[in-house]
């Protein structure tokens, strides 16, 4: 007869591991932003393009999209920027090129760059999170089964 090694710990540190690998790729992510960022400082000018995170510790989540930066007036007539996300469709972790149309040449190339790394990065934390999902489930479920395995 097979034996598993129903250890909870051994769960535990699985959640453990995968909770460091999501922290590491949003971290990557946010690294990214801010490099992306820089480039609008190189140029002197208002990018017409954001890469924006949300992050919901909550429900263990993180969003990353391409933004587009609208100059808006308040009522006392000064300027501010928002942030206006851009969609890329549900079921995909890619923006397609064409969302970056509205872009000059040379800017659409470096965000084309970017988003390939993105969408790699939007990739593995939807992975990560299934899997984390997927374990924390089963730990769950054994937690609640080994009480009757020992009798």
């Amino acid at each position: 007869m097979l034996e598993l090694d129903l250890e909870l710990e051994t769960y535990e540190e699985m959640l453990i591991v995968l909770d460091r690998q999501f922290e590491e790729l949003t971290a990557e992510a946010k690294r990214l932003m801010v490099q992306f960022l820089e480039i609008a400082a190189e140029r002197k000018i208002l990018l017409p393009i954001v890469i924006t995170i949300n992050e919901d510790k909550r429900y263990r989540s993180t969003s990353i999209r391409w933004s587009k930066t609208v100059l808006v007036r308040d009522e006392r007539g000064s300027k501010r920027v928002l942030a206006r996300p851009m969609r890329k469709g549900r079921g995909t972790h890619r923006y397609p090129a064409s969302a970056f149309a509205f872009l000059e040449p040379k800017l659409r190339y470096q965000v084309l760059l970017y988003e390939e790394w993105l969408a790699i990065i939007r990739y593995a934390l939807s992975r990560n999170c299934t899997v984390h999902s997927h374990i924390n489930h089963t730990k769950n479920t054994l937690a609640k089964q080994l009480p009757f395995l020992d009798n």
